[in-house]
C-alpha cells in the first residue's frame, strides 16, 4: 500500500491526485512531499516495527502524514481527533504508540491534559500546520525516548492500521488490518465501482472511517484518480457545492450526508450531473430516503454497502435493481463483493 503513490507517480505524473480546499498536488508533487517527510520520521527514529497514531482532521496534511507513516514502515493507528484528550491517551497508549501526528491546536489540548505522560512509548510528537501542508512547517518534538533503527522492508503481511471501533455498545476495540488486507479491499472497491483514472471522488468520512479509507482513499490513489477531501463536519450545502463545482464523479457517505444533502437541494438547486455512483454504508438506509434519492439524481447510481465492522469496510453491496428493493426484501444482504486478485 505505501508504494501506490510512487507507483503512480512515475505513470502518470502530472495527474491531479488530491485536492483540499484551495490545493491540489499531482501524483509527483504528492509522492515527493510523502518521500520528504518520511525521510525526516526516519531521521527522527520512526519506523519498522512501531506504532503512529494519526490525530489530524481531514486535510491534505491527514493524507501525507498517513502515506509517510506507511511509507516508514509503521503501522498507522487512525483515531478520531474530536475524541477527549483521555481518551485518545486511553487508545494511544493501549497501542503502544511511539509517535503522534497532531495540529499545533490539538498538541496545546493534549499537554494541558498531560497526554504525553500517559503514553510511556510515546517518543515523537509531529505537529503539521493546520491550513496547508509544508514540511517545514512540520515540527518533530522529542518526548525523550532513545532513537530507532530505519526500515527494512514491507510486505502483505506487515500491519499498516489500526482501526478502533466506535466504542457506541462498549468499549472501543482495535482491529489490526495488514497491508494486503486494505489492498485487497482497495481493488474490490475499484472493481465494484468500476473506478477509472479519470473519476474525481469526494471524501468527507473522518481518516478514522474504514469505510472512507477503502471506498475512497486508497481505492482512487490506486487506480490514478483524483481525490477531494472535505471536512469530516462538512455541512450539507458544502458537500452539494462541491460535487457540483468540482465534477465529482463518485461519493460515499452514511445515511445522514444523503438526508442532509436531500434537503439542501442535491439534485434541484445543485444538478450534479457528473455524479455517477454514490454509496452509503454504516447503517441501514429507510426505503424512503432510497426512494427519494433515485427521485431527485436518477442519472446516479445508488449502492448500500455493508461490512464487518473494522475489519472490512466492504462485503456485499445492494447496487442497482436491490437498492431500491421492496419492504418485503429488506432482509437481503446483497451481492458479494470481491476483489479481482
Amino acid at each position: 500500500l505505501a508504494d501506490c503513490i510512487s507507483q503512480q507517480a512515475l505513470v502518470s505524473p502530472d495527474r491531479v491526485a488530491l485536492a483540499f480546499r484551495d490545493r491540489s498536488y499531482t501524483y509527483f508533487q504528492l509522492n515527493h512531499q510523502i518521500m520528504e517527510l518520511a525521510h525526516d520520521l526516519t531521521r527522527h527514529g520512526l519506523g519498522e516495527n512501531q506504532t503512529v497514531c494519526l490525530l489530524v482532521p481531514n486535510s491534505d496534511a491527514a493524507v501525507i502524514s498517513l502515506f509517510a507513516i506507511l511509507r516508514i514502515g509503521a503501522c498507522g493507528v487512525s483515531l478520531n481527533p474530536l475524541l477527549h484528550p483521555k481518551e485518545a491517551a486511553s487508545l494511544a497508549r493501549r497501542s503502544d504508540v511511539s509517535g503522534i501526528f497532531v495540529t499545533r491546536r490539538q498538541y496545546e489540548l493534549l499537554l494541558a491534559a498531560d497526554f504525553v505522560a500517559n503514553i510511556p512509548t510515546l517518543k515523537k510528537i509531529v505537529i503539521v500546520p493546520e491550513e496547508g501542508f509544508s514540511l517545514t512547517a512540520t515540527e518533530i518534538k522529542d518526548a525523550g525516548h532513545e532513537e530507532l533503527r530505519p526500515p527494512n522492508g514491507l510486505s502483505g503481511k506487515d500491519n499498516a492500521l489500526i482501526i478502533y471501533t466506535s466504542g457506541t455498545t462498549g468499549a472501543a476495540k482495535g482491529v489490526i488490518l495488514t497491508h494486503r488486507n486494505l489492498l485487497e479491499r482497495a481493488t474490490a472497491a475499484i472493481a465494484v465501482m468500476d473506478i477509472i483514472a479519470d473519476d474525481r471522488a469526494l471524501m468527507t468520512l473522518p481518516m478514522c472511517h474504514v469505510f472512507g479509507l477503502t471506498r475512497q482513499l486508497f481505492p482512487h490513489l490506486l487506480k490514478g484518480a483524483t481525490v477531494n477531501v472535505a471536512p469530516s463536519s462538512a455541512p450539507p450545502d458544502l458537500l452539494n457545492y462541491l460535487i457540483n463545482t468540482k465534477r465529482i464523479t463518485t461519493f460515499s457517505g452514511v445515511p445522514y450526508h444523503f438526508y442532509g444533502m436531500l434537503e439542501r437541494g442535491a439534485g434541484v438547486r445543485y444538478p450534479m450531473k457528473t455524479l455517477r455512483l454514490a454509496t452509503s454504508s454504516s447503517m441501514t438506509m429507510k426505503p424512503a430516503l432510497r426512494e427519494a434519492l433515485v427521485q431527485a439524481l436518477p442519472e446516479t447510481s445508488f449502492s448500500s454497502q455493508y461490512g464487518l465492522t473494522e475489519t472490512s469496510g466492504f462485503v456485499t453491496a445492494l447496487p442497482g435493481e436491490l437498492f431500491t428493493r421492496k419492504r418485503s426484501e429488506e432482509r437481503r444482504v446483497g451481492k458479494e463483493c470481491r476483489s479481482r486478485w
